[in-house]
């Protein structure tokens, strides 16, 4: 007879005898499912129909006790048709994932339908992985995974440097009702021209924490900024926190059109806001955007986007592989969302890790270790808790190790220019004050017997004021360097000028 292990042996503990019956394994979605001697079980979770039926009927509650009844009568007629031999086969029905080994070919799809048209090769050499191994394609383009576990959270290709990169076609997801004969097939869109194979230029966004309908409309507006770049980025990366309660889908419903608006490619790091509870916290964040953990080549880059909310061994022997497999010597960049710890910044030392673009804390700081620049930005929508404004970061990359950045202000829509007088025009014709007011605010100190004596004489204020006469140049910035005053107790001050074309300049001593 069939025992409910650990937790779920709690039950029949009290039990001293076993009526023996059939055991059902059954997918439970009804959240006040009841068992037969327990009431209140289930919620989303596989139920262990144990059925001790006389046990059952004799110490239940009334819902348990017409279970039993009901199941006791299934039980009384299965036993006559195994008596009478007319019994059908037990048959085993999969738990709900893909039991086979996951086979396909990734293949260039020169008219982007997702089909393998007569004309379009295989690819050879391209990483394909199922979150646990990492393989290569072969020459014809066709690959194998094993699926050891028969738990595959999803399938994808780690799209090659020289191909148009897909946000949304580069991830499948294996299905119980798939068999075994199901290929799961990759097409690669080829790049019109051919893309930079030695440099990148992509923006950051994070921590956009869209909830509701006005949200909805403040991240479209901010990302809109990011579309209108000319020349374009060669893609966004969003960093975590895309929505504000990642259990709700209408928050991933309203985050969604501000993505599918993008002419860009648009990936996305999941954030601790993003996770749900239950078994699979990124059920939610998997069925909008894909695998939570993934990679992909662009400009001789390496590029990889973890999960660091949901960890897992799992997963920790996937990015093992895709490091060894895939990033071949070229420098590696990172996406996740929370920034790393000072140990982790050594560990991504360790792996030729050249940055690691990080979201969460709503600051901007970037910190360098040994060869490790891990840059952490504010969030897109809200400004910084540091008082940083919204806004993106652009980052220019090479494959050389190169390495650029600038915070872009975002959602400036109305600018003040100074449109006069032009830069390298005439500001002024005519006579014009200058004022200066200048006073010695330093004070003397002795050292003497007992400590330090300070001597307390008042501030020496002096002013002068003269007209400047004559034409000078303009310019649109108006720079302003302020100088240390010597620490004099002089009363006294002297001013030198220096003429020059156009104006002139005093020093005070």
């Amino acid at each position: 007879m069939f025992r409910p292990p650990g937790r779920l042996n709690t039950s029949w503990e009290s039990f001293t005898s076993y009526t023996q019956g059939a055991v059902v394994l059954a997918p439970d979605t009804i959240g006040n499912s009841q068992t037969l001697v327990e009431f209140g079980w289930g919620g989303g979770r596989a139920l262990f129909y144990a059925m001790a039926l006389d046990k059952a009927f004799q110490g239940g509650n009334a819902a348990s006790q017409a279970g039993a009844i009901k199941l006791f009568r299934n039980a009384l007629n299965y036993a006559q048709m195994v008596e009478d031999g007319v019994a059908p086969p037990i048959q085993i029905t999969p738990s709900g994932a893909y039991a086979y080994p996951i086979r396909g070919t990734v293949f260039m799809d020169y008219d982007r339908d997702g089909i393998q048209d007569a004309g379009e090769p295989g690819r050879a050499g391209v990483g394909v992985s199922d979150g646990v191994d990492v393989v290569l394609t072969d020459a014809t383009g066709e690959y194998y995974l094993p699926n050891v576990g028969q738990n595959p959270p999803f399938v994808y290709v780690s799209q090659p440097a020289d191909v148009v990169k897909s946000a949304t076609t580069f991830y499948q997801f294996p299905r119980a009702t798939d068999t075994a004969a199901t290929r799961f097939n990759f097409g690669l869109w080829p790049a019109q021209t051919p893309l930079p194979a030695t440099q990148v230029y992509f923006a950051q966004v994070t921590d956009v924490h869209t909830a509701n309908t006005t949200d909805r409309a403040l991240q479209l507006a901010a990302f809109q900024d990011i579309y209108a770049m000319q020349p374009p980025v060669d893609f966004v990366v969003s960093t975590g926190d895309l929505v504000n309660n990642g259990a709700n889908n209408s928050e991933y419903q309203n985050y969604l059109p501000g993505v599918l608006a993008a002419n860009v490619p648009f990936f996305n790091v999941v954030g601790n806001h993003d996770v749900q509870g239950g078994a699979n916290p990124v059920a939610n964040y998997r069925a909008y955007f894909g695998p939570d953990y993934y990679s992909f080549d662009h400009g001789g880059i390496h590029f990889v986007v973890r999960n660091v909310i949901n960890t897992s061994a799992r997963q920790d022997a996937w990015l093992q592989q895709d490091l060894a497999m895939l990033a071949g010597g070229r420098p590696i960049v990172f996406f996740q969302h929370y920034p790393p710890t000072a140990a982790e910044l050594a560990q991504l030392d360790g792996w030729n890790v050249h940055s690691v673009y990080t979201g969460h804390w709503h600051t901007e700081k970037a910190v360098q270790s040994a060869t490790t620049t891990s840059v952490n930005s504010p969030t897109a929508v809200m400004g910084g808790i540091d008082c940083s404004p919204a806004g993106f970061q652009l980052v220019w990359l090479g494959a050389d190790g190169s390495y650029a950045k600038e915070w872009r202000y975002g959602r400036i829509n109305q600018k003040i220019t100074i449109v006069s007088p032009p830069p390298g025009g005439l500001a002024n014709q005519h006579d014009f004050p200058i004022v200066v007011n200048i006073y010695d605010s330093s004070i003397r100190r002795r050292r003497c017997p007992g400590g330090w004596k300070t001597s307390a004489r008042p501030l020496r204020p002096a002013s002068w004021c003269r007209s400047r006469r004559g034409a000078g140049p303009a310019a649109s910035n108006l720079p302003a360097t302020i100088s240390a005053i010597p620490p004099s107790l002089s009363p006294s001050w002297t001013r030198r000028d220096e003429p020059g074309a156009g104006r002139q300049r005093s020093t005070w001593t």
